[in-house]
Order: C-alpha cells, then sequence, then structure tokens
C-alpha cells in the first residue's frame, strides 16, 4: 500500500470505518484504546485490519505484506504479530507462526496468554 493510499484510508471517515468494523464489540474510543495498549497506532490498525480480511478469504501472502507493513509502521503491534503468526499457519510456516504467536505473547501477556 503507498502512502497516497494510507493518507486516502486515514481521511474523516476514518472514524466511521472502524466503527463499523467493530460494531457491536466496543465503542470506537475503547477499540482504539485497546489497539494502542496493544502497540499499535492507527495506520497499524488499518493495515493489520485489512490484513486479516485477506487472511480470512484466503489471501495468506497478502495478508502478511500487510502484516508485515504494520509492523514496519508500529514494532510493537501485539495484534499484527498475532494475526501474521495466523496466516503463516494457513501456509504451512510452523516456525513462523510459533515465533509471530509467542512474539504477540512476549509483548501483551494478558491479552493472548
Amino acid at each position: 500500500m503507498n502512502n497516497a493510499s494510507l493518507k486516502a484510508i486515514l481521511s474523516a471517515n476514518i472514524v466511521i470505518v472502524i466503527s463499523l468494523h467493530f460494531l457491536g464489540e466496543s465503542s470506537y474510543a475503547e477499540t482504539l484504546q485497546d489497539f494502542e495498549l496493544m502497540g499499535c497506532d492507527i495506520v497499524a490498525i488499518i493495515l493489520d485490519k485489512e490484513g486479516l480480511q485477506k487472511d480470512i478469504n484466503g489471501k495468506h501472502e497478502e495478508a502478511i505484506q500487510d502484516f508485515n507493513a504494520a509492523l514496519q509502521n508500529s514494532p510493537k503491534c501485539a495484534s499484527a504479530f498475532n494475526n501474521r503468526g495466523s496466516a503463516k499457519c494457513h501456509l504451512n510456516d510452523i516456525t513462523g507462526c510459533l515465533a509471530d504467536h509467542n512474539r504477540a505473547i512476549e509483548l501483551q501477556p494478558n491479552y493472548f496468554a
């Protein structure tokens, strides 16, 4: 994803997009706070959620690219490590899967353990 795309995503409508994604789970503020506690900024949250959707749709390699980008932006984003680990599991990369899930647990033991 290029910078122009990220800037477009980070427009005034981003609050609506993320709120709709988490509809029913918690308020936007609570959701954002949860991700911030996991070491994720808004760009990492967006990339993480885009990657998760790709992983769900079977596009595991593309999902890993999004998780990698999220982690470049927020190197301590536990959610991105967790989700990248799951995508690696889908590709039978057991070593990578375990490494990423272990890193997520190291970063957020109360959330992922």
